[in-house]
């Protein structure tokens, strides 16, 4: 059996679909038991679940990807703050602390 809509289509209360999703021969989403898993050609290119997620294979981005997390970080304080405390503390040049840090 299969349903063709040209124009576009408006399904209230959620969707509901079997074991899959296809589009043609090309890429499948398909749930896990806690997530779900995108293929593309038959290979597993992203798995999501309530926990986080994994890319597959090769990406690439566009713009700059960066990462933080605040939860490991104590006593954060703008650089040019941290620069004038250590120099003040340690009576030195905090350019020179800088360059030893480094």
């Amino acid at each position: 059996r299969s349903l063709t809509v040209e124009q576009g289509a408006r399904v209230g209360g959620g969707l509901h679909l079997g074991d899959a999703l296809s589009l043609g021969n090309v890429a499948e989403l398909k749930p896990t038991s806690d997530g779900f898993q995108a293929r593309i050609g038959g290979t597993s290119a992203i798995s999501v679940s309530a926990d986080g997620g994994s890319l597959h294979g090769v990406w690439s981005s566009e713009n700059l990807v960066t990462t933080s997390d605040r939860r490991l970080k104590e006593n954060v304080v703008p650089l040019h703050r941290a620069l004038r405390m250590r120099g003040h503390a340690e009576h030195t040049d905090a350019g020179s602390w800088v360059l030893r840090e480094l």
